[in-house]
């Protein structure tokens, strides 16, 4: 098909996204039980988070576009083709001359390409560590107060000597640790998609993903302890689940694989946190009922009245109708904007995808064809 077709399609599934979302917003607003229901605040929201997602993003992406400019420069020079032309007309990558080992006389052709591709992977794998590192540098910036000082002193009377306790560090360990625990599970992943039935249970595998999400979501926060830190993490989580996608048979299989996966996410959006909060009091009931089914020959131990219960238990409902108004708005909000990015980055993915179409070998795999990429 042409571009013109494609352009066209795209267009129409998107129009019908934002009618599909327009008919659910209107449904639960009909069958609301609230005496005043919100109003559809789109521009508010629109402009409150797209903007700075998008700037983020352009500068996020200033300094990998240039390297990876540099890395395709130096792998593959034939890619621009004004690049250092000899006077023969034709001009060789820098290491297309390098021997692979030592004990080698002359360049063998044939592993030219094999070489280029552990080259590209090795690029990769620096640029992305060195990611990691610098974005843990940024949502964790160095903090040196007097109140954290004072605080380090009570920790350990040593800490006047030397400096034994540094926060920061620690919690940057745990940030790049994290996310290249992360990392490796979403190589898995990608190394799942290249099976041959893949494309056939698409379905299923979008499901799994789903429940996967979400589970990994609890434990990258447990494990960081801050919503914040676990948002970078969770986004390549979603760009990775958006790329296995291209996996299907043939279009149609894709365009139902984001149909089902555009239900879930509204689902996951309106129901997740309802759903987890039910399932997680219905565990701690059936584990209390078998606490108290084991221990309840053994004799209770009496508490004497609190003069404070009544003004403790004010402030702590208080607390919590406080927390249970806050809370859900900041995760939906991170939600929405853990969402943005992974829309924001899929183009800059695309085009890795086609510049190293035979390196990665990932459009190959799912069977895209070149023309389809254009």
């Amino acid at each position: 098909y042409s571009r013109g077709i494609f352009s066209l399609l795209f267009t129409l599934i998107g129009v019908f996204t934002v009618l599909l979302a327009f008919a659910f917003w209107s449904i639960v607003r009909i069958t609301t039980l609230l005496e005043i229901p919100p109003n559809l605040k789109f521009s508010g929201i629109f402009w409150l988070t797209f903007p700075q997602a998008f700037v983020g993003c352009m500068i996020g992406l200033v300094p990998i576009i240039l390297t990876t400019a540099a890395v395709t420069f130096l792998l593959k020079g034939h890619f621009f083709p004004s690049a250092l032309i000899n006077s023969r007309g034709n001009w060789k990558p820098p290491f297309e001359g390098t021997r692979l080992h030592h004990m080698e006389a002359i360049v063998d052709p044939k592993k030219a390409f094999v070489s280029r591709q552990g080259r590209l992977g090795f690029a990769f794998l620096v640029i992305s560590i060195l990611s990691i590192f610098e974005g843990s540098k940024i949502f964790l910036p160095q903090r040196d107060s007097k109140r954290e000082a004072e605080i380090i002193k009570n920790y350990d009377k040593n800490a006047e000597k030397e400096s034994i306790y540094t926060p920061t560090a620690w919690k940057r360990s745990n940030f790049i640790y994290t996310s290249i625990i992360m990392s490796f599970s979403l190589v898995v992943i990608v190394e799942w998609s290249y099976w041959s039935n893949f494309g056939k249970f698409i379905w299923e595998v979008i499901i799994s993903m789903k429940i996967a999400n979400i589970l990994s979501g609890n434990v990258v926060e447990r494990q960081l302890s801050d919503t914040l830190l676990s948002a970078p993490v969770m986004t390549g989580m979603g760009i990775i689940q958006g790329l296995v996608t291209l996996s299907a048979n043939d279009f149609l299989d894709f365009l139902l694989s984001y149909v089902v996966g555009f239900g879930f996410l509204v689902l996951e959006r309106m129901y997740q946190s309802v759903v987890l909060d039910w399932i997680d009091k219905m565990f701690h009931k059936i584990l209390d009922l078998a606490l108290k089914a084991l221990l309840g020959k053994f004799p209770k131990k009496t508490k004497e009245p609190d003069q404070n219960a009544s003004v403790s238990g004010k402030s702590k409902d208080m607390v919590i109708e406080s927390a249970g108004t806050v809370e859900p708005i900041l995760d939906s909000y991170g939600g929405y904007c853990c969402d943005t990015m992974s829309l924001l980055y899929t183009p800059f993915l695309i085009a890795l995808l086609m510049v190293f179409r035979d390196e990665t070998a990932i459009p190959s795999k799912y069977g895209i064809k070149e023309q389809d990429m254009e």
